[in-house]
């Protein structure tokens, strides 16, 4: 009887554990730049943290391009294409980013001037 109740109890809270879930994210951008959005935006940074879930995943997926915006304006590019998308299938969540980072910025002069003793 004992047996059968451990039983019982185990099938229902299995019955309660969700299937693992798996977080995928793509950055479809030039080489130049792939591995700095990959090594510094959150989304992919934190994409396999065992607190990771899908509520976290789409708040990093909401803030990700503007985060990307911000990164690329480090590396001079201020006007960067950004498309985002998001798929969720079979247990897993799938982030992709197509990035086209544009003209980087050039300084084509510089004047330095002193003025004092």
């Amino acid at each position: 009887m004992l047996r059968m109740l451990l039983s019982i109890l185990c099938l229902l809270h299995c019955a309660h554990v969700r299937a693992a879930q798996s977080y995928v994210v793509e950055f479809d951008a030039p080489e130049s730049i792939r591995g700095l959005l990959a090594e510094h935006v959150e989304l992919s940074r934190w994409r396999g943290h065992e607190r990771m879930n899908p509520d976290e995943f789409r708040r990093l997926y909401r803030s990700a391009p503007d985060e990307i915006r911000n990164l690329l304006a480090t590396e001079g590019y201020y006007r960067p294409s950004i498309d985002a998308s998001m798929t969720d299938e079979a247990e897993i969540l799938r982030a992709r980013f197509v990035v086209m980072p544009g003209e980087p910025a050039r300084i084509s002069a510089i004047d330095i001037e002193f003025i004092g003793a």
